[in-house]
């Protein structure tokens, strides 16, 4: 059964960069959510109110809707497809001064730090800070995948970055 939630901000800088959409505990019904045929990994959250979800500023992009205005989502089971590869392609939010020299083992340990049991689909995106730059990461494997201990993560960037 599908839920009506009025989005607002994440609670924090922190919580918008988990890929994860949050709930107030009271409207916390299952670990995943669908919102616009997206899938995203939910949390409860108590300051978020209650009957709202928050979403970072790239959600509220794929699901074209702004703080304020109300969504309709659907709690899902964990009915996904273990992702063996997930690639990503990476750029810059902002015009990087120089080029940004990033480390894929270092890139691949946070990834799996930071999104174990998250859902991604083809054309999601999300971001994530890395030194002192944001990065929009826009997933390109088919498909709605969860990420397991196994998950590989493989990069590509044609921009300002330059993967070593």
């Amino acid at each position: 059964m599908a839920s009506t939630f009025t989005v607002c901000y994440s609670p924090s800088e922190d919580m918008s960069l988990t890929n994860r959409v949050y709930v107030n505990p009271c409207n916390f019904d299952n670990e995943f959510i669908e919102i616009c045929g997206i899938p995203y990994r939910v949390s409860a959250c108590h300051s978020v109110p209650k009957n709202f979800i928050a979403l970072n500023a790239i959600q509220r992009r794929a699901v074209n809707c702004r703080a304020g205005d109300q969504v309709e989502a659907l709690y899902m089971e964990r009915d996904f497809l273990s992702a063996d590869v997930l690639v990503f392609s990476l750029e810059t939010l902002k015009p990087a001064r120089r080029t940004l020299r990033i480390n894929n083992a270092s890139l691949q340990a946070l990834f799996e730090d930071e999104y174990q049991d998250c859902v991604f689909t083809k054309g999601q995106g999300h971001f994530f800070v890395y030194g002192d730059i944001t990065i929009l990461a826009t997933c390109m494997t088919d498909g709605s995948r969860i990420v397991t201990d196994n998950t590989v993560f493989q990069f590509i960037s044609d921009n300002d970055i330059d993967l070593v």
